[in-house]
This record gives C-alpha cells, structure tokens and sequence, in this order.
C-alpha cells in the first residue's frame, strides 16, 4: 500500500489507518499538526522516526486494508516499543488525551519530561473521534441546533461484514 515520503503525511497514513477514519477525516480535525508535534515532544524524534519506518514496514507488507491491518497489529501495536506509542496515538485521536507512556516503557526507552497526561490544545475536545463514532456531538462544544431535542437521536447501523 501507498505510504508517503513526508513524516507527517507518514503520521497521517498510519493514523487512518489505526482508527479506520480516512486520511481526509483525520486531516479535517485539525489536529494532525497538533497531535504529530506531541508525538515528537513527547517521544523524540528518534523513536518517532523508528516508528514511521516500522509502519512504513507494515504498509510495504500490504496489498490491502485487511492486510495492513494484521501487519500493524503484527509489527505496531503487539511490539513492546512501538505497540505503546500507537495506543497513545489512537488515544489522541479519539479522546484528545495524551496518556503517559508505562513505566515499563519509560524504563526502557527513557522519556522527557512532556510526558504526563494533557490535552493537547483547545481545538482538541471538539475534534475528538469518540463523537462521529458514536454519532453525537461534544457536549457544550458542538450545539445540534435549536429544537434538534425534539427528535430522538440517529440509529447508526453497523452494515460492515463481520469479520472473521
């Protein structure tokens, strides 16, 4: 599969991928900017590059989405270095928190001193993936409209196959 050249748009790829929202989705939150500064902030810029190239590893692997998604699991997110930092990402997009790494890792790997739980800016609430996944709006950020208490909330109905 495609994987961009520029770390950023690298960034973006792999958050696609890992929350299944398309890159198009993820760069409309903006936050992409925001959230690829923490990761650097927070990690370095030298895990951060490991990161990318073993991501651009999984993507290389893959001929399909089923396919890279198996390789991010297998490479990413089951690794004791890399497996840490893609929950955190995921984290940062859905609920807009950067949750500190484990003292494992931090054993490990070593950390600064950015990596303590916070909210990376004031955009970051509203932008939040937990609320189209859930087909609602931030409260007090997002208003439905007026006399939208009216009607009842959308059925979202999962018409994805299961999978196997």
């Amino acid at each position: 599969m495609y994987y961009p050249s520029d770390p950023q748009d690298q960034f973006i790829a792999i958050s696609a991928a890992l929350t299944a929202y398309s890159e198009t989705e993820i760069t409309a939150t903006g936050q992409a900017t925001e959230y690829w500064n923490v990761l650097l902030g927070v990690v370095g810029s030298a895990i951060a590059g490991d990161f990318l190239s073993v991501c651009g590893v999984a993507f290389a692997k893959s001929e399909d989405i089923d396919a890279l998604e198996k390789n991010l699991d297998r490479l990413v997110m089951k690794d004791p270095c890399y497996g840490p930092i893609g929950q955190r990402i995921l984290g940062l997009w859905y609920v807009s928190t950067w949750n500190p790494m484990p003292a494992a890792w931090c054993d490990a790997y070593g950390i600064g001193e950015n990596d303590v739980m916070f909210i990376p800016s004031p955009a970051a609430y509203k932008a939040g993936l937990v609320w189209p996944t859930f087909g609602s709006q931030p409260p007090a950020a997002k208003a439905p409209g007026y006399g939208s208490w009216e009607y009842p909330p959308i059925d979202i109905v999962n018409t994805d196959p299961p999978k196997s």
